[in-house]
């Protein structure tokens, strides 16, 4: 009896100690600013109202030497599907410095241990998504924003759509800021995902 209920203790307490090994590993919910690269800086804004938040950003200074933008070029499994991968086999595979995860794609579910989709599996991605020169994904309603990068490294949001001759566009959806200012953002639907 002594046998099964220290069986059972481990059991529960393997799970437990996997999981307060990783909170450890998370950064500490402090403010913090560095610089990642010349005309790369990242900051990072620990918030405690109305709720607490981590806010992550980076600020990428376009004028700055050396500076090269790639969205992920399409891998078409199918017409209109592509294989997922993740941000950092991304930044493996075209030897990248930093990589930012953007565009919406779908299916998409999260349960962990689990998760879809798997490096590897198929996606349908949101809104347009234009990579060196070359649109693999569509416009889709208004509802998607798109930032629009020039050849000649200059960025601007339009909305559903990248003028002719953009050489990199990703797709998002509402407009947190516009013109400096906080933007009105509608409250979502159940349906809509954010």
């Amino acid at each position: 009896m002594l046998t099964t209920s220290i069986s059972i203790v481990s059991i529960v307490s393997v799970p437990v100690l996997i999981y307060g090994g990783l909170l450890l590993k998370r950064p500490l919910p402090t403010d913090k600013q560095q610089q990642l690269f010349p005309g790369i800086l990242y900051q990072r804004d620990a918030r405690k109202s109305p709720r607490p938040l981590m806010v992550h950003t980076v600020t990428i200074d376009l004028t700055a030497p050396g500076i090269k933008l790639l969205v992920t070029p399409g891998n078409t499994i199918n017409k209109n599907e592509f294989a997922a991968r993740t941000t950092s086999e991304f930044v493996r595979e075209f030897k990248l410095q930093l990589a930012i995860n953007g565009s919406f794609f779908y299916p998409f579910r999260e349960y962990p241990p689990d998760s879809y989709p798997k490096p590897g599996d198929p996606v349908k991605v949101e809104g347009q998504v234009i990579s060196e020169g070359k649109s693999y994904a569509p416009p889709k309603s208004k509802n998607y924003s798109v930032l629009c990068i020039s050849k000649l490294l200059q960025a601007q949001i339009y909305e559903n759509r990248c003028p002719l001759g953009t050489s990199e566009g990703l797709a998002g959806r509402e407009i947190l800021l516009k013109e400096g200012k906080p933007a009105v953002v509608t409250t979502p639907t159940s349906n809509q995902r954010l």
